[in-house]
């Protein structure tokens, strides 16, 4: 069996669907058939790869911060996903040391 045959037809969630590597991801499991839900903060000017790779057609897209615990649970209750890949996070390093608790939140729980 090709491993990648292993996510065709599997609900997905990825967490950080608009950003760089999330984008990506729903990309590569989109073109494999996988049932694809992305949960993420809108895209941020002058990030094109979601709109160029056209996901906001090709997948079930959630706008939502993910440290909204209550809409998150929700949604992942309604969605049933077979697999979660969290990629949703901040990445700038000055943001981490005057927002430590958020950047925490956000990256790791």
């Amino acid at each position: 069996m090709d491993k990648l045959s292993l996510y065709k037809n599997l609900k997905v969630v990825v967490t950080g669907s608009t950003g760089f590597k999330g984008s990506w991801l729903c990309f590569w499991l989109n073109s494999i058939n996988a049932k694809v839900v992305g949960i993420a903060l809108r895209p941020e000017t002058g990030s094109i790869l979601f709109n160029k790779l056209a996901l906001n057609r090709k997948i079930k897209q959630i706008y939502l911060n993910i440290n909204n615990f209550k809409k998150l649970n929700e949604v992942i209750k309604k969605e049933k996903p077979d697999i979660i890949f969290h990629l949703a996070a901040q990445s700038i390093v000055s943001l981490s040391y005057s927002q430590p608790l958020q950047t925490i939140m956000t990256n790791v729980i």
